[in-house]
């Protein structure tokens, strides 16, 4: 090997950085069905409707951050920081509505 390796083609962190915010997309979607498939597993009781409601709020969020950075890709490097965070609280809301929508009879 002489040492020089092949660069990645101009544009392709970007396409791969849209790339991962469309499968984080496609994740949270698959995640707010599935959320709202247990709230509903039992019949349209009112606790569930409201858990299965407040799915929504992460999910809205997360489409929208993707949509804000499917536009900005390619102009800055990192997302604002509190991008990250958002995320996260978007995960363990999912993750603490899932767990009290399975416990709840």
């Amino acid at each position: 090997m002489t040492g020089s390796e092949p660069s990645a083609p101009p544009g392709a962190a970007t396409e791969r950085t849209q790339l991962a915010w469309r499968r984080t997309a496609l994740s949270g979607t698959a995640v707010a069905l599935l959320t709202a498939r247990l709230a509903a597993r039992d019949g349209f009781a009112y606790p569930h409707l409201v858990l299965g409601g407040l799915a929504l709020l992460p999910f809205i969020g997360l489409l929208l951050v993707t949509r804000r950075r499917l536009r900005s890709v390619g102009e800055s490097g990192a997302p604002p920081g509190w991008v990250p965070s958002a995320m996260a609280m978007s995960l363990a809301w999912f993750a603490v509505l899932g767990a009290v929508l399975v416990v709840l009879p």
